[in-house]
């Protein structure tokens, strides 16, 4: 074993001086900071942009403003009622995902430690999302949502969220299967009953990829459109309001002013940005949950 721990050392120095490899990284790095900048400047300019007025803009696109005003992110409040879509996006993107990890956690856990007879077939209705187009069911959870009074609510969606099912419920399934039954005999012999079990010992170990879930779920909600489109069309969130705004811009008492529009769009990126950029290495990673392996 120290031989070939010793071997491998002097492979990875190997492979460190090797030229080839070094021209390898080179190249990447060129590639990735290339791609990095061209997927930055949309966003840099559209910044720049906002603090001119719509003169301004028309006269040089291209230029830094000669003044930086506040005016267009203090006007779109006022105008557009941005505070209003932003309100009911964070009712959604708050509850929608906490709905989601309570439901997947009940449901991972119930079919991962628990023999039944019919644990294989909830099994397998759980991953169908996964493997089978949902779409068209689009028109009979409308008419369900219009038959018990819950079609253009804040409930209605939030419920929509609380399957538990495709992916989310693999990931946190794969979690719970690997945790071994030891934990559960144990809390047993200490008189824990089922929900004590489930809460202080079994939840925690999947908090990771709750967690994680979690903040994906949060930017999913915020960037959907369609969901909000057809099942809450009298309450605006950010993805509905953006386009709602656009109307406006393109054809409407603000006909053209692109900077207030610039100003709308980065006022709602920047909470997943930050949000993305607080828990990146969770995203990336998505924790799996430790213990004793059985």
């Amino acid at each position: 074993m120290i031989l070939s721990a010793g071997k491998l050392k002097k492979t990875d120095r190997g492979a460190k001086r090797n030229p080839a490899h070094k021209r390898v990284l080179i190249v990447f790095l060129v590639i990735f900071t290339v791609y990095s900048v061209i997927l930055a400047f949309p966003f840099l300019w559209m910044i720049l942009n906002s603090f001119k007025d719509k003169t301004e803009f028309f006269h040089s696109q291209w230029t830094f403003p000669s003044h930086f005003r506040l005016g267009n992110y203090i006007e779109i409040f006022q105008v557009f009622d941005l505070g209003e879509m932003i309100l009911n996006s964070l009712i959604l993107c708050i509850a929608c995902p906490t709905v989601s990890a309570v439901s997947t956690s009940f449901a991972a856990y119930a079919l991962s430690k628990f023999r039944f007879r019919l644990n294989r077939f909830f099994f397998g209705m759980s991953i169908v999302p996964m493997v089978v187009q949902i779409a068209g069911g689009m028109s009979a959870m409308y008419l369900l949502m219009l038959e018990i009074g819950l079609f253009d609510t804040h409930i209605g969606i939030i419920l929509m969220s609380a399957g538990g099912t495709g992916m989310n419920f693999l990931l946190v399934y794969g979690v719970f299967k690997n945790v071994s039954d030891t934990y559960m005999e144990a809390a047993t012999i200490d008189g824990a009953g089922s929900w004590r079990t489930f809460l202080t010992i079994m939840l925690p170990q999947a908090s990771g990829i709750l967690g994680t879930l979690w903040v994906l779920g949060f930017i999913g909600q915020w960037n959907d459109y369609g969901t909000v489109a057809i099942f809450l069309p009298s309450h605006q969130t950010i993805s509905t309001g953006i386009k709602y705004i656009g109307d406006n811009i393109t054809a409407g008492e603000y006909v053209l002013d692109y900077p207030k529009y610039f100003a709308a769009i980065i006022i709602t990126a920047l909470p997943v940005v930050l949000l993305f950029l607080l828990f990146q290495d969770s995203i990336m990673r998505i924790s799996l949950g430790g213990g004793i392996k059985g």
